[in-house]
């Protein structure tokens, strides 16, 4: 990990002057024309041990991936993860580090970087990977989905809604996992947001959706799509809106889990699964994850150095 750290900041410090000095602007480190992936998903090209490649945006992941066949391909050194140390993905158990001699952002540049192998392959072949929190949170980050255009910030990066003469501005935080999130309202009751930047759909906690709505399985407006294993209920709500009044019109978001489920609140507790005891954690991830098809309404700015996420409409100038 400590090289992970190590490299992480000399990527930070290629960005400019720390926030404290009073000449500190905001400096521009790289602007990425967005690529939209077959699934949706946002990735932009960034330039590996001298080479041009294109990685996912993800800022719902602590950690920063490279694939496989990635790895594989171009041979890099690699070393077992810690057995006491647990990586899940979307394609299983991660076992590998593997070392990159370069990761470059724009004007900013890591050396020796150690990065998790994920173990497996994108769809897209030139899907080599994903940025995570890990190094996304050194920086501003910008999603200017009008422009298609995603764009990193260092120096001073608390400069707001810059591209408009109105926007909101709310504080976020970032639990055990890193993801930002924050406080907004969802027809008229608050909620706690999170962003996916690969997802293209939304969802909200169907305990959340019963406590706070009432919705059940049989409630008007929620409907059901057969699926493989068990049934998926959808339901659209009016609007989700941020303190300052930018709003995410008729979202439709998927009720996940079951309407009685457990209230998450906050600590490890012992329960039963698969017929045994094991140690459950629950950190509150958030009551709604909001997904593509809803950020793409909106102009976002995550200042992850102040926590601050400034936005406006798609539109807004």
């Amino acid at each position: 990990m400590r090289k992970i750290v190590m490299a992480v900041l000399a990527l930070a410090a290629a960005t400019g002057t720390a926030s404290a000095a009073s000449d500190c602007k905001p400096t521009l480190t790289a602007s990425f024309p967005m690529v939209h992936e077959p699934s949706g998903a946002v990735a932009a090209t960034v330039e590996i041990d001298g080479a041009p490649h294109n990685m996912l945006i993800d800022v719902s992941s602590m950690n920063s991936f490279i694939t496989q066949g990635f790895a594989d391909s171009e041979k890099l050194t690699k070393r077992i993860i810690n057995r006491q140390v647990t990586i899940t993905t979307e394609f299983g158990m991660a076992k590998d580090y593997a070392f990159v001699r370069s990761l470059k952002l724009g004007h900013a540049e890591g050396g020796r970087m150690e990065m998790i192998v994920l173990p497996g392959n994108f769809r897209d072949p030139e899907l080599v990977g994903s940025l995570g929190m890990d190094i996304l949170g050194n920086f501003g980050i910008e999603f200017d989905f009008a422009a298609a255009k995603i764009n990193l910030l260092g120096g001073c990066t608390d400069i707001g809604g810059y591209w408009a003469k109105q926007y909101a501005e709310v504080p976020f935080e970032t639990k055990t996992l890193k993801k930002p999130m924050a406080s907004f309202t969802l027809d008229g009751q608050p909620v706690n947001v999170t962003f996916s930047t690969v997802d293209q759909g939304s969802e909200i906690s169907f305990r959340v959706a019963h406590d706070k709505f009432g919705l059940s399985k049989d409630s008007p407006g929620v409907k059901t799509v057969p699926a493989s294993e068990k049934p998926i209920y959808l339901y659209r709500f009016k609007e989700l809106a941020a303190e300052g009044g930018v709003k995410v019109n008729n979202p439709l978001m998927r009720l996940k889990g079951e309407p009685d489920d457990a209230r998450c609140d906050g600590h490890e507790h012992f329960g039963h699964q698969g017929g045994g005891t094991v140690l459950i954690t629950c950190y509150s991830f958030g009551d709604v994850r909001l997904g593509l098809k809803a950020l793409s309404q909106l102009h976002l700015y995550f200042d992850f150095p102040n926590k601050k996420l400034a936005l406006t409409a798609a539109d807004a100038h």
